[in-house]
């Protein structure tokens, strides 16, 4: 492929060796400041972790 097609190659090598860490980073503090009400201590987290407030985004 790297011969027949090199632009499509460049492309693919391009794609897959990219840092997809950082498409999926949440600003935090904006999406605290997004809130209308209080969230608990032990409510669940805003942040959709699965964790309780106050053991993921209490202290960010």
């Amino acid at each position: 492929m790297k011969r027949k097609h090199p632009e499509l190659y460049e492309i693919l090598v391009k794609t897959y060796q990219q840092d997809i860490s950082e498409s999926f980073k949440v600003d935090f503090k904006a999406l605290m400041g997004k809130l209308k009400e209080r969230v608990g201590r032990n409510s669940p987290c805003p942040c959709a972790s699965g964790k309780k407030f106050k053991k993921c985004c209490l202290r960010k």
